[in-house]
């Protein structure tokens, strides 16, 4: 078993992510002028892909975390390659970094129009180029990691709002009269969040007109008795039997200690 200083270092030591770099340029000649400024980076792995039709295709297989784009290239615009990136699901979020031989505000311009992140004039500097290519790859990992996160946390409430539903449907078609309610914090009284249906058969009312009230102020006759008695009641005691409305019901507090619920007795 690991002592406090391993299990820290264990930690420490974990590889960061990949930066995984897509360069997308028909020159052979840029590709490996980029490969070699990259080669010695033990968190950089570099693709390179000299065909742009076929770049989206490369993108959706080796899954990049920045792309670096030309922007002239034969046959098509570098421009229309950013926006086939960024109309694609599985690229629609990868910071892309333009690359151009033009160091000019227009041509910057329109590359920002497109949803470019960055914008270099090749061939870039060793140090700048490794300074944002981590820059943004770390961005686009941390952006991932929040929706994936984000995703599991809607998950689980779906799965709570299905199993809420179904104990709801169950709650609802009790035979036994049963009524949820809630200690009012600071307050020495307590709400009705909810009911069966077999209370609003006794009552003779819907559950919108029983729920969201206070005891104290309900215009059903629950009585002194009956407050005093949820008052008292524990998590380890006894259920308690009270009449109302010549119903007898007993009184208990669930596990959770917050909400206390009172079940009719059938007789």
């Amino acid at each position: 078993m690991m002592n406090i200083d391993e299990a820290k270092n264990h930690e420490t030591s974990k590889a960061p992510p990949k930066t995984v770099v897509l360069l997308v340029n028909d020159q052979r000649m840029i590709g490996e002028a980029v490969r070699r400024m990259l080669a010695s980076e033990e968190d950089i792995d570099f693709h390179f892909c000299e065909d742009p039709l076929t770049a989206l295709k490369t993108a959706n297989e080796i899954h990049p975390t920045v792309i670096l784009q030309d922007l002239i290239m034969p046959g098509v615009d570098g421009l229309t390659v950013v926006r086939d990136f960024k109309a694609n699901p599985a690229t629609a979020d990868v910071p892309i970094i333009v690359l151009s031989s033009e160091d000019d505000s227009k041509v910057k311009a329109d590359a920002f129009a497109a949803d470019a992140s960055d914008y270099l004039t090749k061939i870039p500097d060793k140090v700048e180029l490794l300074a944002r290519l981590r820059h943004h790859s770390r961005a686009y990992i941390h952006l991932m990691e929040h929706l994936d996160a984000d995703r599991k946390l809607h998950a689980t409430q779906k799965t709570i709002s299905e199993n809420e539903t179904v104990y709801h449907e169950i709650f609802k078609t009790l035979n036994i009269a049963m009524l949820v309610l809630r200690p009012l914090e600071g307050q020495d009284d307590f709400l009705i969040v909810d009911i069966n249906g077999a209370v609003e058969r006794h009552f003779h009312l819907d559950g919108v007109a029983i729920t969201g009230k206070k005891i104290s102020e309900h215009p059903l006759p629950f009585g002194k008795e009956f407050s005093d008695a949820l008052k008292k009641i524990t998590l380890d005691a006894t259920p308690v039997k009270i009449t109302l409305q010549e119903t007898s019901f007993h009184i208990f507090k669930i596990d959770s200690g917050e909400i206390i619920a009172v079940e009719h007795e059938n007789k």
